[in-house]
């Protein structure tokens, strides 16, 4: 194997709901941080803690998938990613070969 990935630390995440178009993969990526809304306007959020990294990958992942960006990343660095962010989205590729 490898040189182990370190997952960033995300601080917060949000959803842009001006932007999202309601296609709710964030919500198949992340259930145990939001869950579908019954309004147009992007998911609901049910929990904002991370506990641990698979928590992590799946915060990092519900950015990935989103088709508007609208699901937003604040990291430790105080960077915000989104789906747009080249890095994130090379860094859930890597991680979803690790962990199959």
């Amino acid at each position: 194997m490898g040189d182990a990935i370190e997952l960033p630390r995300v601080r917060r995440f949000w959803v842009n709901t001006e932007t999202c178009i309601d296609q709710r993969r964030c919500v198949i990526e992340a259930p145990l941080f939001v869950s579908d809304s019954e309004q147009r306007g992007g998911p609901i959020i049910t929990s904002d803690r991370p506990g641990n990294e698979v928590e992590m990958l799946a915060l990092l992942n519900a950015a990935w998938v989103c088709p508007t960006a609208s699901f937003k990343l604040e990291l430790e660095d105080g960077s915000v990613r989104d789906s747009s962010d080249r890095d994130l989205r090379e860094l859930c590729k890597a991680w979803s070969k690790v962990v199959g």
